[in-house]
């Protein structure tokens, strides 16, 4: 019995490992050390980061962004907390519709 919860907990990590990993090359993190009010601005500020770590980028319009030849959509944004003005921004990659 110990065996098959040793086997299924073993699994679990392995599911866990690879979904993480998965998660992680579909998803680009954009730290700004600026809180943007306006969508223009932050946009324009994703855009010139993601530049300066060598990505191709454009905006498409509506939140979504193509990185590299890939679509990427914002999928959350939020202000640091303890009054620090970092500002996160998730870019999830989109499934490519052919």
């Amino acid at each position: 019995m110990q065996l098959l919860y040793m086997v299924l907990f073993l699994v679990l990590i392995f599911w866990g490992i690879t979904s993480f990993i998965h998660y992680r090359n579909q998803t680009i993190k954009v730290r700004l050390n600026k809180h943007y009010t306006n969508a223009v601005e932050w946009i324009e500020a994703v855009k010139q980061e993601l530049e300066k770590q060598g990505k191709s980028v454009s905006y498409e319009g509506n939140f979504l962004f193509k990185i590299d030849e890939k679509p990427y959509e914002i999928a959350a944004r939020n202000m640091s907390i303890w009054s620090m003005s970092l500002y996160h921004i998730l870019l999830q990659r989109q499934k490519e519709h052919s």
